[in-house]
């Protein structure tokens, strides 16, 4: 099922944009490719801007509030890593079970390897913090003070990456 905020016509629910830009490049002029290509990363940008709004709103924060701030960054990195998928391969899904592809970046990613392990912690602390009544922040995988640069960095490499295929942010 579609997610309720997307409604026809959506650049997002065509399927894969990349498949279907590779796809109809013998049908389409350039200049039709471009445009769906321009609605994509648009999409990617607006996903990304996402991500740096719950990071930025996790900083504002009060430390007391250690299980929001958990949640806010890993969902800032969240959303940055959806536009890097949107952007690289077309995928996009608005399931839960998305949540578990939060460690797979593209080859060519700067630090992959390491983002893919930490934010797969992240996602476990997140996990943590939303849901375990009797958890506290010293049982965090990654301590708050190294989850603001994780995110921090991340978002910065998915700046690059994103600017990198072409994407105005």
């Amino acid at each position: 099922m579609a997610y309720k905020g997307l409604r026809e016509p959506h650049v997002l629910l065509i399927g894969n944009p990349v498949k279907l830009v590779r796809n109809l490049a013998g049908v389409l002029t350039p200049a039709q490719l471009r445009r769906i290509r321009s609605a994509v990363d648009n999409e990617a940008k607006l996903l990304y801007q996402l991500g740096v709004e719950h990071y930025q709103f996790a900083l504002s924060l009060d430390a007391r509030h250690w299980r929001q701030k958990v949640s806010r960054f890993y969902y800032g990195a969240y959303n940055a890593k959806r536009a890097v998928s949107l952007c690289h391969d077309g995928s996009f899904a608005t399931d839960s079970s998305d949540h578990g592809r939060i460690d797979q970046l593209p080859d060519g990613f700067v630090n992959a390897a390491t983002y893919a392990v930490k934010l797969k912690a992240l996602r476990e602390d997140r996990n943590l913090a939303d849901y375990s009544h009797f958890a506290t922040e010293a049982d965090l995988v990654v301590p708050l003070s190294e989850v603001i640069e994780l995110v921090g960095g991340f978002l910065d490499q998915v700046r690059k990456f994103l600017i990198g295929k072409g994407v105005s942010l």
